[in-house]
C-alpha cells in the first residue's frame, strides 16, 4: 500500500496504517525490498449492503538485499470493506 491508500481506508485500519506506514516505507527503502503479487483466487466470506469480507489467496515474489533472488510467498488475506459516503473503503486487513 502507499500513502494514497490512506484515502481508501477507514476506521482502525486507517489509523494503524497511518501510524506504521512511514516507518515501514523507510525499512523497505533501506533494504531495497521489492514484491510483486497476483491474486490467485478470492471468495466472498460475508456480505451486507454496507460491508463485505473477502478472502484472497495471493502469490508474491519477494526480494531484498539479504535475499536478492526472489522467493515465492503464498499469503492468505482477509479484507473487510465498508461503504462510507458511497465509497468502498478498507476497514480491516488480516494477513495469514
Amino acid at each position: 500500500m502507499c500513502i494514497r491508500d490512506r484515502d481508501r481506508s477507514t476506521g482502525d485500519f486507517k489509523q494503524k496504517y497511518s501510524e506504521s506506514s512511514t516507518t515501514l516505507r523507510q525499512v523497505m527503502i533501506e533494504n531495497k525490498a521489492k514484491a510483486t503479487g497476483v491474486v490467485v483466487d478470492s471468495a466472498v466470506k460475508s456480505a451486507t449492503p454496507d460491508k463485505v469480507e473477502v478472502l484472497m489467496f495471493i502469490d508474491q515474489a519477494v526480494s531484498n538485499v539479504a535475499v536478492p533472488d526472489a522467493r515465492m510467498d503464498r499469503s492468505r488475506v482477509q479484507i473487510t470493506m465498508e461503504k462510507v459516503d458511497g465509497r468502498w473503503l478498507a476497514s480491516d486487513v488480516e494477513l495469514t
